[in-house]
């Protein structure tokens, strides 16, 4: 079943543009809103869609699926979308406070706050004819319908502060706006089906956005370049059919996962080749003293640009279309032959007598530093990714090899990682090798097209020295010396490569996390759980968890109380779990792992403290399932995002709350020690460290370790083999059985995961658990985390854990 109901409607759109007069469409066109008078219907199957949904990465703005990435930047939604857009931000939630001009809001036929239905907004439109009220209107309806959809069916009158006068209108930053949108409900719809298995959620915002950008990605050459034409004409929303979304979901999908739809099988384009490449104007260059080149040298290089296009087109007609899918194997070994005979007749040319050497202040090209960089060339071939570096005289700063003439300074995407040097672009038509630059710009013009560049990429491939340009996924990965050893340094690139993250050396990890071992965590003073409580957080607890504070129907749903990065708590279930004798609710559970990840996240990591990530019990009851049946592709989404926030590679402790029929355990993957460690705070039955059976503690055990293995292999976080780490079950403080303590395990459970290093526990009572209640609802509650947080300047001094 789809879980995603969204009010997106692009048919509904295009019935408003098919019903406006002519006056009406030159009212719109003149305020240079007339892309969106193309836009046609289309629809993208809900599995497609919330696939790719699952794969944005929120906080940083990307879209990541293994080796393959792409930022979203407000530059795609002006692609996508064409709207103009200035520099004024949009914030709804002060919309009140802006000042508006009262005598047109007076005579405007809608009020910020009030309730119009789509219907009703789009037949007032039809019927006006005043260019005031008509644009007004128009707006109103587009951000309802494409632009900025809600999840229900009235226009947002909230915008209109920002609609009143209509030559401002394009002032406001649009493009931001409509970004941090889609956003937010993404991060929405992740917490929901992250902590849910079936059930619908209404999304708001352009969601569509993601999904066109992630076909105009996808790479079609290799097997469907003759399957289906897609236009990547912008703006694309005016572009697109549901026939090309139908064909992306039929050739991208992962079939190999018998479970609930998944994609991403396609490699991806580079960004130069989609319709997201922005051309960034040259900044000016001090080119020096120019230089000229001898006229007979000139001859030379013309007659090997000629016979270099010969042997390129020779390679083309020969291969045929497989020449285009790989084309840098293809043209490589072409192209430095070609310049292995231009350097071999130079030299040959120079000793010969024929040439004449001029001093290089003449701005003349030395010959004799030149021919070094030729022969580098000429004597071995070099890897593509690792072109040497031209030696040149140090006083002609001008020249640049054949390669880097190529190169073209552009900014790709945040994504894309700075290379460790920088050379200026030289003036090309002073360049002696400016004619090899013939042969890579028309290459270059067919990307702003967007209709044949399949062969861009490759030519890039060629020229990796652009500093700006991400590696390819065949190019060795670099090598970084270290003290103690030599070690990979892994990057997550562009829109391809590896999505590893890991970026120390194992034996530097090792040595780190030796030291760690090594320091003594607690002194003797400080066995004991110090927890200070003020008395603003006793009084918060009394009035919002024992006194019931918000009251409720019985026939209504509890409000959301504690909202954190997708994840929900009712005001009911908080109260429930965090009241004396309260048993803890998942959801209570969810958030507190938010809220736990996010606070040691912040804090400055030391030997003596410990890298911790924990884990919500929904995703820890998905990795529970039986192993021989689990499906590592289901839950990969999902950890790509925590390792993207929490780094889960290189963490020393991996903690697992699950729930037990109402009773807490917690399981510890410990990097340090190499230790699966089971913790059970229940009483101790027969002198045994834990009340579940041996069988199913290692059932469980095994299961949840295994998939969470495995899923961590395909995302390409980690390949590390934990079923040789030992299975232990330590010694932990444990709650009463008693009928008033009972319930406890949770509460202590989230101290474990707060207090415990991984070989120590501090001492903890239920004194200790009714101070942490008060503590962490207090903390929960203010959080600049929580969205729905009481008072979110609350500042706390004296109140810290010790």
């Amino acid at each position: 079943m789809d879980h995603v109901k969204i009010r997106f409607s692009s048919m509904r759109f295009q019935k408003v543009i098919d019903s406006l007069s002519e006056d009406q469409k030159g009212f719109v066109v003149k305020h240079g809103l007339q892309n969106l008078m193309g836009v046609r219907k289309f629809s993208i199957p809900i599995p497609l869609l919330e696939w790719v949904m699952g794969q944005v990465i929120t906080d940083s703005s990307e879209f990541k699926h293994r080796g393959k990435s792409f930022k979203l930047t407000t530059y795609f939604v002006e692609q996508i979308i064409g709207i103009p857009s200035g520099d004024i931000p949009i914030i709804l939630g002060n919309c009140a406070k802006k000042k508006s001009n009262t005598s047109v809001q007076s005579n405007s036929a809608l009020l910020p706050g009030s309730k119009v239905s789509i219907r009703d907004a789009v037949a007032k439109l039809c019927a006006e004819h005043d260019e005031n009220s008509f644009i007004r209107l128009f707006m109103l309806v587009s951000l309802s319908t494409i632009i900025c959809p809600t999840t229900q069916n009235f226009i947002n009158t909230n915008y209109l502060p920002y609609l009143m006068d209509i030559s401002e209108i394009k002032k406001y930053d649009w493009y931001n706006h409509v970004l941090s949108y889609l956003l937010s409900e993404v991060k929405k719809y992740q917490g929901f089906i992250s902590s849910k298995d079936d059930g619908q959620i209404y999304v708001g915002s352009c969601l569509p956005l993601i999904a066109i950008a992630y076909m105009d990605f996808l790479d079609f050459s290799s097997d469907y370049a003759n399957h289906h034409n897609i236009s990547y004409k912008v703006p694309r929303f005016c572009n697109v059919s549901s026939a090309d979304f139908s064909f992306v979901a039929t050739v991208d999908r992962n079939l190999k996962n018998p479970g609930r739809p998944s994609f991403g099988v396609l490699p991806f384009r580079n960004l130069s080749a989609t319709p997201y490449f922005k051309l960034q104007p040259k900044a000016p260059v001090d080119s020096g003293p120019s230089f000229q080149v001898t006229p007979s040298i000139q001859e030379l290089i013309n007659k090997h640009c000629d016979s270099l296009k010969t042997d390129v087109s020779d390679v083309i007609v020969r291969q045929g279309p497989k020449a285009y899918s790989d084309f840098s194997t293809q043209v490589y070994p072409v192209f430095l032959n070609r310049l292995s005979l231009l350097s071999t007749e130079i030299f040959s040319f120079k000793e010969s007598g024929q040439y004449v050497h001029h001093d290089n202040t003449s701005g003349n090209l030395n010959l004799n530093s030149t021919l070094e960089g030729f022969h580098l060339f000429h004597k071995e071939k070099p890897q593509i990714h690792d072109w040497p570096d031209p030696v040149f005289s140090d006083s002609d700063t001008s020249i640049q090899s054949p390669i880097s003439i190529v190169e073209e300074q552009q900014e790709f995407s945040a994504t894309a990682h700075d290379a460790e040097t920088s050379t200026e672009p030289p003036d090309k038509n002073s360049n002696a090798c400016s004619d090899f630059i013939d042969l890579i710009t028309p290459a270059k013009a067919c990307a702003t097209e967007h209709e044949d560049t399949n062969f861009i990429e490759p030519l890039e491939k060629i020229c990796p020295a652009d500093v700006s340009q991400a590696r390819t996924p065949t190019d060795p990965v670099p090598m970084t010396l270290n003290s103690d050893h030599l070690t990979h340094e892994i990057e997550i690139e562009n829109n391809v490569g590896p999505k590893w993250k890991t970026r120390m050396g194992s034996s530097t990890i090792d040595k780190k996390k030796r030291k760690k071992r090594a320091a003594i965590p607690f002194d003797d003073d400080n066995l004991d759980i110090k927890i200070k409580l003020t008395n603003e957080m006793e009084q918060s607890y009394i009035k919002y968890v024992r006194l019931d504070h918000i009251s409720v129907n019985d026939d209504e749903p509890s409000p959301t109380f504690i909202s954190i990065f997708g994840f929900n708590c009712s005001y009911k279930n908080f109260c429930l779990s965090l009241q004396p004798r309260g048993q803890v609710l998942d959801d209570l559970m969810a958030v507190y792992v938010q809220f736990f990840n996010q606070d040691h996240k912040q804090n400055s990591e030391s030997r003596f403290q410990r890298n911790k990530v924990a884990f919500t019990p929904y995703l820890v009851g998905k990795l529970m399932m039986d192993h021989k049946t689990y499906i590592p592709e289901s839950n990969e989404s999902e950890l790509t995002r925590i390792n993207e926030e929490m780094d889960i590679a290189n963490a020393d402790m991996l903690l697992f709350p699950m729930n037990f029929n109402g009773h807490w355990i917690m399981i510890c993957i410990n990097y340090l020690d190499k230790k699966i460690q089971f913790i059970d705070p229940a009483t101790r039955v027969f002198s045994a460290e834990t009340a579940l059976p041996e069988n199913t503690m290692k059932y469980v055990t095994d299961n949840l370790v295994q998939n969470f293995q495995r899923t961590c292999k395909v995302a390409q976080i980690f390949d590390r083999d934990l079923q040789q780490y030992s299975f232990t079950v330590p010694q932990c403080p444990k709650h009463s059985a008693s009928a008033f303590q009972k319930f406890d395990s949770g509460i202590f459970t989230m101290m474990f995961m707060e207090y415990w290093n991984g070989s120590l526990f501090k001492t903890m009572g239920h004194a200790e658990a009714d101070n942490f209640r008060k503590y962490v609802a207090f903390k929960m509650m203010n959080s600049a985390f929580n969205e729905k947080a009481l008072n979110q300047d609350q500042t706390l001094s004296t109140e810290e854990k010790e």
